[in-house]
Order: C-alpha cells, then sequence, then structure tokens
C-alpha cells in the first residue's frame, strides 16, 4: 500500500440504505445506488443540503486505544439526513500511521473520495481531494474518520 502523501482531501454522505455515497456497496470499489441526476434534483429542490462550519471543540481519533488524530480545527460538515462529519487538517492526523486504500468512490454532492487505512482498520478515513460542489470545499484536503471503524471523541464523548 502507499504512504499517505502530505496533501489529500475529505467527506461522507449516506443514501437511502443507510450508507454514505461515499461508502461504496458491499464487494464494490465504488458506484452509487442513485444516479447523480437524481441525486443533482434532490438539491436543486432544497430535499439535500451540505453545510460547514468550523468546529470550535476538539476531536480525538482513536484505534485499540491508539491516538491517530488530535484536532481543535476541524470543520464540522452537516448534510441532509446524515449525523455530523469531522474533517480534520492532515496536520492534526497521524498520516505516518495511514496507508493508502484501493478504495475509491463518487458522491454526487462532493464528489470522488479517496480511503486511507490504519492499523486495524481498513478505509478508517476518507479524503475529497477536490469536492465537486462550491458548498463541500471548506473540507478540500481534510480527512475524515469513518465512524465504527475508528473511535471518535467530541469534546470528551465518544460518538
Amino acid at each position: 500500500m502507499r504512504r499517505l502523501a502530505a496533501s489529500t482531501r475529505t467527506t461522507g454522505s449516506t443514501l437511502a440504505a443507510g450508507r454514505r455515497c461515499d461508502e461504496p456497496p458491499a464487494g464494490h470499489a465504488g458506484g452509487m445506488a442513485a444516479s447523480d441526476a437524481l441525486k443533482k434534483a434532490a438539491r436543486a429542490v432544497g430535499a439535500h443540503r451540505i453545510a460547514t462550519r468550523p468546529f470550535p471543540g476538539h476531536v480525538r481519533v482513536l484505534r485499540d486505544g491508539r491516538v491517530l488524530a488530535g484536532s481543535d480545527r476541524a470543520v464540522a460538515l452537516e448534510e441532509t439526513g446524515l449525523p455530523t462529519r469531522y474533517y480534520l487538517p492532515r496536520e492534526d492526523v497521524r498520516t505516518d500511521l495511514l496507508e493508502a486504500s484501493d478504495t475509491t468512490s463518487h458522491c454526487p454532492f462532493k464528489g470522488d473520495a479517496t480511503y486511507f487505512s490504519a492499523p486495524g482498520a481498513k478505509d478508517a478515513f476518507w479524503v475529497y481531494e477536490a469536492p465537486s460542489e462550491e458548498d463541500a470545499s471548506p473540507i478540500a484536503g481534510m480527512l475524515a474518520p469513518w465512524p465504527r471503524r475508528v473511535d471518535i471523541v467530541v469534546d470528551g464523548e465518544p460518538i
């Protein structure tokens, strides 16, 4: 596997079946359950929204007790139908512990995602290098931890 380079970008989103749009279906290295045109139409009529904001608290990411990231500079992304996702600057992530995965996916609201694995956690983080929509541009190059694959602690509380 390739080591994580110093410049990469991140994000996440969910489909009706509970799968994030950047989460590939089981056995697939990408793809979507609904067409980009359908998703874009949903957004056009206000059925789907993305909003980002600087997060004023502290986000920690762990795997088996090992700290993978700690940040006071996270960006929170709110997306219709999904829990808040936290995107962390690369400088706040132990990129020396991550390896690039072959997994990729596509979200019509954010673009193409790539993934990075941590010790014991396949595809532990995702990133959007160049988000396709302006609403997602604040998360460009930031790493998002995948809940349940790693432990995420926000202001001292596990999420």
